[in-house]
């Protein structure tokens, strides 16, 4: 169950709700599982899941950016060393994929549209 949020008023999940989301295999990514938490026409959150060793295949959304903050775990992103509290900005139309470092990794995304 994703929340569809379209109107103004505040949002508020319990960790129960969110522990009884489902968790979705990621198309093309074996090891890889998202789970999309809260969503309207122009962004979305979500958990995004590696085990350990998984690769996120490489792909691009050519209208929208993601934040992503790590939050258990570690990943590689280029070469570049994302551990817990790191945070990436991925710009609309830039392909890229996550390899987790060996022991799983669990980010936090929120993937937009970017204003005109």
């Amino acid at each position: 169950m994703t929340l569809i949020h379209p109107s103004p008023v505040p949002v508020l999940l319990s960790e129960r709700l969110i522990d009884d989301m489902p968790w979705e295999p990621l198309p093309g990514s074996p090891g890889v599982r998202v789970k999309q938490i809260c969503t309207n026409a122009s962004w979305a959150t979500g958990l995004l899941q590696l085990t350990p060793g998984a690769h996120e295949a490489t792909h691009v959304h050519t209208d929208s950016e993601h934040h992503l903050w790590v939050l258990a775990g570690s990943a590689q992103y280029e070469d570049t060393h994302l551990g817990v509290g790191s945070y990436l900005h991925v710009p609309a139309g830039l392909r890229h994929s996550f390899v987790d470092e060996g022991n799983g990794c669990t980010m936090f995304y929120v993937c937009s549209t970017p204003s005109e």
